[in-house]
């Protein structure tokens, strides 16, 4: 990523934590600020009495798309224009699209250290689709009810809760849906298979794998 690119990338995952923590507040929880950037996780926030760390990214329905946008927004870039006119069933390729980004994140490894010490974390899938309305949101909810078995079969553990963040347009403000929340029952069992993994899948020690990775989970909750 060149330097203009990922300063406007880090201007924008600022402008929407920005808006998160306010979004949190307003919902009931404590006041969280900005403490820390790991990458990863893109950010560490704190309130008065813990921590949380989230990640973001951003969900385009093609790399056409995401392409277009990005060199428009970077001075230095030479301008793009995706081939698609029209484009054909956005809301359901928008909806194919969240779930594969999610796919990737929460089965990644490279959140281990963090969920170690902190807990679980927060994903935060920014949407990028100028077309977005309420016909779209409903179509990524009903792919995630059909897509949650897939989901939990590569699901790390790493996550608590994952976010749409709904850019304001079209006289709506911006706003964030929660599209999961996985339970603590669900997040033991895969630390619990994952430390089953690490001693080289020796049988015997399920009832202290499970007993480790409930201490691990509730410790952080």
């Amino acid at each position: 990523m060149s330097n203009g690119r990922r300063q406007i990338q880090t201007g924008h995952e600022d402008a929407i934590i920005a808006e998160f923590i306010n979004w949190t507040e307003l919902n009931g929880h404590p006041r969280y600020e900005l403490v820390a950037r790991p990458d990863p996780p893109d950010v560490l926030l704190r309130s008065s009495s813990r921590y949380m760390w989230v990640e973001l990214t951003d969900v385009y329905r093609s790399g056409e798309e995401a392409h277009e946008e990005r060199a428009l927004v970077t001075p230095s870039e030479q301008h793009f224009h995706h081939s698609e006119h029209p484009i054909l069933s956005p809301d359901a390729r928008t909806a194919e699209a969240l779930v594969r980004v999610i796919k990737v994140k929460i089965s990644m490894d490279s959140y281990l250290a963090a969920f170690e010490q902190y807990g679980p974390g927060v994903l935060i899938c920014c949407e990028r689709d100028p077309l977005f309305d309420g016909d779209t949101l409903q179509r990524i909810v009903e792919t995630l009810h059909d897509t949650v078995n897939e989901l939990d079969a590569v699901d790390r553990g790493f996550f608590k809760e994952v976010y749409l963040y709904e850019r304001s347009g079209n006289g709506r403000p911006a706003t964030f849906h929660r599209l999961l929340a996985f339970t603590s029952k669900e997040r033991i069992r895969h630390l619990a298979y994952e430390l089953y993994e690490k001693r080289g899948r020796q049988h015997g020690h399920d009832l202290d794998d499970w007993l480790k990775a409930e201490n691990e989970i509730k410790g952080g909750a």
